[in-house]
């Protein structure tokens, strides 16, 4: 397992203050599990969602980290910096195309 983080935090007190902004902005409290992983099908594709780490180029969104992987109801949120991190809509994955989530220690 992985501990809590926020990429580009400065430091826990700093992740847990990006966290809040990212959630907010979804509309969000910043309850229930942190997630550190999503593996789930677009379009037919396996893909593997990290915090940290870059999307697949499918989504335009190629060199941005992955902020946050929210829980909202039937689906999933990827915050990215240009995707409901910093501005604009998150992308949504439905549950139902989600194999597996995992969350943060």
């Amino acid at each position: 397992m992985v501990k809590f983080f926020v990429p580009a935090a400065d430091d826990a007190a700093h992740a847990e203050t990006l966290y809040e902004a990212v959630t907010k902005f979804n509309g969000l409290a910043p309850a229930g599990p942190r997630l550190h992983s999503l593996r789930f099908k677009h379009g037919g594709l396996a893909v593997h969602a990290e915090v940290g780490a870059p999307l697949p180029g499918a989504f335009g969104t190629e060199h941005q980290p992955v902020m946050a992987i929210l829980a909202d109801g039937e689906r999933y949120r990827l915050c990215l910096p240009t995707r409901g991190g910093l501005w604009g809509q998150a992308i949504l994955v439905p549950k139902d195309q989600v194999e597996e989530a995992r969350a943060f220690d």
